[in-house]
C-alpha cells in the first residue's frame, strides 16, 4: 500500500494518515486539541506529553494503522 504525505491540519507537519497527538485534548494538562501542551507553571511545554503521544498511537493501533508501510522510507525498522 502506497501512503500519500498531507499536511497536518492540527500541528502543519506532514502526515501519512496516522493521528496527530494534537488532534485531542491532552490528558496530562488538559490544553484542547490544537492546542500545544502546558508546563505546570503555564507556560508552553517544548514537547508534547508522553500521555497525548500515547493515546494517539493507542488510535492508530485500533485503525490498525501499518507505521512500517507507511514510513519505511523514513525509519530504519528492524524486526
Amino acid at each position: 500500500m502506497k501512503y500519500t504525505e498531507t499536511k497536518c491540519e492540527w500541528c502543519k507537519g506532514v502526515t501519512r494518515g496516522d493521528v496527530c497527538p494534537q488532534s485531542s485534548e491532552c490528558p496530562t494538562c488538559l490544553v484542547n486539541a490544537g492546542a500545544s501542551c502546558k508546563r505546570p507553571s503555564g507556560h508552553r511545554a517544548a514537547e508534547l506529553h508522553k500521555d497525548r503521544v500515547k493515546k494517539a498511537y493507542a488510535i492508530d493501533d485500533a485503525n490498525n494503522f501499518d507505521w512500517q508501510t507507511a514510513y519505511a522510507d523514513k525509519i530504519a525498522v528492524t524486526v
